[in-house]
């Protein structure tokens, strides 16, 4: 597996880099492609500068999503298991991990407004954590939304989070439907079944 980067102003390839894993996620950690950290399929977050690979650490668990969290420069990752690593880029270290209350989570994102990280696990609940206090800021439950508007038969998992400004939410599960909510309600606003 290999990464390549374009200039679509200039039509020129800036640099290409060859990896040890395929990539299961990746973020870009500053305002161009100076900084970059791939999640790969061997438990490693591999993190690129501009000269090549910097640094390259060992997740605890097989991982399935990487948000970035700027003003604590924390990148967090999540994946098979009820924790969400917390890796401190400044620190070169793991902090203490938040552990959620599913068995598996899928995915995460920060609101680039005031940084509410969302993690949505295997069991269709989306919870939502205030990096600043490390606590649960609440949690939401998928299944009530999507029993009520489709015709879903089991528990839907989580596969997509999306913040579109500070209080919307659109939330995708794997039972096909998008659910968009306002973060101060527990009832969706709208109901897209793709089904």
């Amino acid at each position: 597996p290999c990464v390549k980067c374009f200039d679509v102003n200039q039509l020129s390839l800036k640099f290409e880099r060859g990896l040890d894993s395929e990539v299961v996620k990746f973020r870009i950690l500053s305002e161009d492609y100076s900084k970059l950290a791939f999640l790969q399929a061997d438990r490693y977050v591999e993190l690129h500068v501009k000269s090549g690979t910097y640094f390259r650490v060992r997740v605890p668990s097989f991982g399935r999503d990487l948000a970035y969290h700027s003003p604590s420069c924390e990148l967090h990752v999540a994946g098979a298991g009820p924790e969400v690593y917390r890796l401190n880029l400044e620190l070169g270290r793991f902090m203490s991990p938040l552990v959620t209350q599913s068995s598996s989570n899928n995915v995460c994102t920060f609101n680039p407004n005031h940084f509410l990280l969302a993690i949505g696990n295997q069991d269709g609940v989306v919870e939502c954590w205030d990096p600043r206090s490390k606590v649960r800021a609440g949690s939401l439950h998928l299944s009530d939304s999507c029993y009520d508007f489709g015709s879903v038969s089991f528990k839907p998992a989580v596969t997509a989070l999306e913040y579109d400004g500070p209080l919307t939410l659109g939330v995708g599960t794997s039972s096909g439907q998008v659910l968009l909510y306002d973060i101060r309600s527990t009832s969706p606003l709208i109901v897209k079944d793709h089904n």
